[in-house]
């Protein structure tokens, strides 16, 4: 999904916040990185991989998903009986 050219922003978010999640662990918590990703979303000094996490998902939330993906989803979600709407 992320190779669709409607996520290309949102994939090379996610990857640079991956980034820095990753410097987090090899750094054990040294001054990992502030060169910023440029965004505006959020301040690029010291933030914990918990804030980095949370803005991964909100990302993640934004991902478009195509109308046959989404379709069958919610088929096989019926059938499983999750109790759609």
């Amino acid at each position: 999904m992320l190779d669709l050219p409607e996520n290309k922003a949102i994939k090379s978010q996610l990857s640079d916040l991956v980034s820095q999640v990753q410097r987090h662990g090899k750094a054990g918590g040294e001054h990992g990185g502030s060169s910023g990703n440029g965004n505006g979303s959020g301040p690029s000094h010291h933030r914990s991989p918990a804030e980095l996490l949370a803005e991964c998902r909100r990302l993640a939330m934004q991902v478009a998903v195509p109308r046959n993906v989404r379709d069958e989803l919610e088929k096989a979600m019926r059938e499983a009986g999750a109790g759609l709407s």
